[in-house]
């Protein structure tokens, strides 16, 4: 198999190899490429497609909802691929655990979200020395996009803790989550 690999197993390292380094095609990324065709000037906003695009369709991976595509998948063609269903549960299990610490972080004060707007949590943060998107180590906060997709996962899961303690609702505190991360996405 290593002197004449199937095309299954190229394709499958192929695929594994642009995932690993944020170069996989997503539907984002041909989302961004259908603007930039459509109005050649959105090239100056939307300079760098894909890696952008892949960060955050693997930050998906990673949670519960994540699981979702393959079966989706399998159930539509009708043929179940073992290998990527282990992947997909592997992934979203690894996530909601992230997402879990990210939530006992937040219920410790040890993780920031998006920069607050109000002037005096603004100069409170400042004197605290926190930042935007920031997990605490010692004594000093340091930014969690060093941690890539799961340092996202922790913003996510710090962000659902904090909703839920102000709605008490599982299912506000999620949609809340969503929005919020995506902002701290966009802002990273």
């Amino acid at each position: 198999l290593m002197k004449n690999p199937t095309d299954e197993m190229i394709k499958y390292a192929s695929l594994d190899a642009e995932t690993a380094v944020f170069q996989n095609q997503t539907v984002l990324s041909k989302a961004a490429n259908g603007i930039t065709k459509a109005i050649p000037a959105a090239e100056i906003i939307i300079p760098f497609r894909r890696t952008p695009s892949a960060v955050a369709m693997q930050i998906l991976n990673y949670t519960p909802a994540g699981i979702i595509k393959p079966l989706y998948d399998s159930i539509r063609k009708g043929q179940f691929d073992q290998r990527l269903f282990s992947q997909a549960m592997g992934r979203g299990i690894t996530g909601t655990a992230v997402m879990f610490l990210g939530a006992e972080l937040a219920k410790k004060g040890l993780i920031t979200g998006t920069r607050p707007t109000g002037e005096r949590e603004q100069k409170a943060w400042e004197l605290e020395g926190k930042q935007a998107n920031s997990i605490k180590i010692g004594n000093k906060w340091r930014q969690v996009q060093v941690l890539g997709p799961v340092g996202n996962l922790l913003i996510m899961g710090s962000v659902f803790q904090k909703n839920f303690d102000n709605s008490g609702s599982p299912t506000e505190a999620m949609a809340g989550a969503l929005a919020d991360s995506s902002k701290a996405f966009t802002q990273q």
